[in-house]
């Protein structure tokens, strides 16, 4: 572990803190003088834009697989809708569109690439891997059947992708 040499106010806040190696966290009441600088021959190479985001944490590789579980009960992670008008894709009939709720993989996966682009997802992509449709097909669809599909995949999304994703 690094060496921070630190000293303290009588309230117990530092007031100095030269890291050895280390970071610096926490409250810190000093002459911005004394803060150090990178040397100027690496100050080019920095990125405190923020905008890489955080790593995934370990453990979370967004690429591990899942299993596929049999889910029993009366209330399921998923939603049919018979539709209106159904219609052919690619060569197949489609006469119903299944939304189901994300797996915390996929939850994984789509938060990684938000915190690495800095920018959210858009809602029809992630719609698309609830449902297995493009999103292109999704946005084609009449709003007689994907106005029920967009709002039961919407009621399905996590509470921190609401309100965030484009």
């Amino acid at each position: 572990m690094d060496t921070i040499k630190t000293t303290f106010d009588a309230d117990g806040l530092a007031v100095e803190a030269v890291p050895l190696g280390g970071t610096v966290t926490g409250p810190i009441r000093d002459d911005l003088a004394k803060v150090v600088l990178p040397p100027a021959e690496l100050v080019d190479e920095l990125d405190n834009s923020g905008a890489a985001g955080p790593e995934p944490a370990p453990g979370l590789d967004p690429g591990d697989e899942a299993v596929t579980l049999d889910f029993v009960g009366e209330d399921l992670p998923a939603r049919a809708f018979p539709l209106k008008y159904p219609f052919r894709w690619e060569g197949e009939r489609h006469d119903a569109v299944t939304v189901r709720q994300l797996t915390t993989a996929e939850v994984a996966r789509i938060s990684g690439e938000w915190g690495r682009s800095g920018k959210p997802p858009e809602y029809f992509d992630i719609y698309a891997v609830m449902t297995g449709l493009p999103a292109k097909v999704l946005r084609a669809l009449p709003h007689a059947d994907g106005g029920p599909i967009v709002d039961a995949a919407y009621d399905f999304l996590p509470p921190s992708f609401r309100g965030e994703a484009g």
